[in-house]
């Protein structure tokens, strides 16, 4: 029990990590004028996500026969498979840090 509360609390601060970062470099890379509309887009998100996320996990998981091999039949997770688009996507003559190119994957 100890383990899991001690995992429970490094996942917690790696979240927060990362919705921070996410803001510094929204902060950073978008102009003032815009700059709400996409901590906006963030925040739905997130929201959305907080909801709708955990409703499908538990509707899933109670009224399905299947094990979570049979609902993910493949070797890779999706997340794998958007990972190894937007890398190839981020090779561009602007290079993959430019603002212009930051934008485009907003």
């Amino acid at each position: 029990m100890v383990w899991l509360i001690v995992a429970r609390a490094v996942q917690g601060i790696g979240g927060g990590g990362i919705i921070q970062i996410v803001q510094v470099v929204i902060s950073d890379v978008v102009s003032l004028e815009n700059r709400g509309k996409y901590i906006g887009f963030i925040g739905a998100t997130w929201g959305i996500a907080s909801v709708t996320g955990p409703l499908l996990g538990g509707v899933s998981g109670m009224h399905s026969t299947h094990t979570i091999r049979d609902l993910f039949p493949h070797r890779y997770s999706l997340t794998t498979y958007l990972g190894d688009g937007v890398s190839s996507s981020t090779c561009t003559s602007a290079g993959p840090y430019s603002p212009t190119h930051l934008l485009t994957i907003l």
